[in-house]
């Protein structure tokens, strides 16, 4: 399994801010956890992206810097991209949104040498999936990247 969202952004923090130390950074990220007004659960990630902030760095990765692949995902991850290769494509589902508006979404299993996600496409987006079926950007979701309206 990859490293956790809190791993990732405290190497982020110390390939941008050098002159800290690892202990340094975990130690303001312990200090910072007393702040956070969210969940247990969350806590520790609302700490470490705090205090990026507050070191003025930039935690967003950005395209071409690194080859992200399937293994590389964690919860929290977005606007990621990826090269897989479709392993299915199940069919197409229709749904009732909250406002009563119909709707589709497609899932497709996807996958690298690393593991495998289900994508789901929202939508629009499902006619992608008769064009560009080995393209797809989205935001980590646990089980599942969705491809929705921000594409």
């Amino acid at each position: 399994m990859g490293e956790s969202p809190v791993q990732r952004y405290v190497e982020l923090i110390l390939r941008q801010r050098p002159d800290l130390s690892r202990e340094e950074v975990l130690g303001r990220i312990e200090s910072k956890k007393a702040e956070a007004a969210v969940s247990e659960r969350y806590r520790e990630v609302w700490a470490a992206l705090m205090v990026a902030h507050d070191l003025g760095v930039d935690l967003e990765e950005r395209g071409g810097e690194e080859e992200l692949s399937v293994g590389d995902l964690s919860p929290g991850m977005s606007g990621v991209s990826l090269t897989v290769r479709v392993v299915a494509v199940l069919p197409q589902r229709l749904f009732t949104g909250r406002e009563g508006t119909a709707g589709r979404y497609l899932r497709m299993v996807v996958g690298d040498a690393s593991g495998w996600v289900v994508l789901i496409l929202w939508r629009d987006r499902v006619d992608l999936a008769e064009r560009e079926p080995t393209a797809g950007r989205g935001g980590w979701g646990g089980a599942s990247s969705t491809w929705g309206r921000a594409g």
